[in-house]
């Protein structure tokens, strides 16, 4: 039943979260920030970033279950961190339909930042965050570009073989 299962992936999701907490320490939510700015927004949306760069590389299927879990519990510990940046309860931001949906694209919307500005100039999918440390920003805008040539030159070569 699906509902044992979203208990039970919930469950292994906790248990990996308070285990590698009990290993790694507060590392995720209280960075020593060698590399960054010490912000676990941050840091935690660029540890997502490799999860997903990782899942793109091996595909969805039963290798990159690990990843899944690592991205799920991402998922929880940057819920808590902006919990704790912002000073709210997360729990008030969940509605029971889509009624905020509209007001969140619009915001969204609002809210765009250089990095966008540049997808939409290149006509890239890929998302960035807006929060991003001017090094990280740098080399995300240069995967970025990199990405942008390779598309246009694999879409090159599509129409030249049709």
């Amino acid at each position: 039943m699906t509902k044992e299962d979203i208990k039970r992936i919930c469950d292994n999701t906790k248990n990996l979260l308070i285990k590698k907490n009990e290993a790694y320490g507060d590392s995720a939510l209280n960075p020593i920030g060698i590399f960054g700015d010490k912000d676990a927004v941050v840091s935690l949306g660029a540890r997502m970033d490799d999860k997903l760069m990782r899942l793109k590389g091996i595909g969805i299927n039963k290798d990159c279950v690990d990843t899944l879990y690592d991205l799920h519990g991402y998922i929880t510990l940057l819920i808590i961190a902006i919990e704790r940046k912002e000073n709210i309860n997360s729990l008030d931001a969940i509605c029971d339909d889509d009624s905020n949906t509209k007001n969140l694209i619009n915001n969204a919307r609002e809210d765009s930042n250089d990095v966008q500005g540049h997808q939409r100039n290149n006509q890239s999918q890929i998302h960035y965050n807006q929060n991003l440390t001017g090094a990280y920003q740098e080399w995300q805008a240069e995967i970025l570009d990199r990405e942008s040539k390779r598309d246009t030159q694999r879409r090159s070569e599509r129409e030249s073989n049709t």
